[in-house]
């Protein structure tokens, strides 16, 4: 893995197999499974959980609060969880929620609220908007 042009701290555990796009910042008690895709201009913020298999599109967002605090809290644990084979559109902002594996979460989505397996997620708030079909 290439890791020029990306901010990686130290302690994010990413595995193998997974590609991390240019212009990338991950911060630290950050975990990517294997064979995730993580796009140009990605913010992964402390906290966050990737689970194998996920694709996020450039420019997400992740948010590790829901609300601005004037001081930064150490979190040792996660508090967005994104399960496997996740699809994450453009210029998405994910709070903290989990995210079933197998979802999909339409471009320019706000998800704010916890997104079951195997749904699609769209709009600001995001809402359902159906389901995946399985094969």
């Amino acid at each position: 893995m290439n890791l020029q042009n990306r901010d990686i701290h130290p302690m994010a555990k990413i595995e193998d197999g997974t590609m991390i796009w240019p212009f990338t910042f991950i911060e630290q008690n950050v975990y990517i499974g294997k064979n995730c895709t993580i796009k140009q201009n990605v913010y992964i913020c402390n906290g966050v959980q990737i689970l194998d298999g996920t694709f996020v599109s450039a420019g997400v967002k992740f948010c590790n609060d829901k609300f601005i605090k004037d001081y930064e809290e150490p979190l040792n644990k996660f508090v967005v969880k994104i399960g496997a084979n996740v699809k994450i559109g453009a210029n998405c902002s994910i709070l903290p929620v989990a995210i079933g594996s197998g979802a999909i979460i339409g471009a320019g989505s706000v998800v704010t609220k916890d997104v079951p397996p195997y749904e699609i997620w769209c709009g600001n708030p995001a809402r359902k908007m159906g389901d995946v079909k399985r094969t």
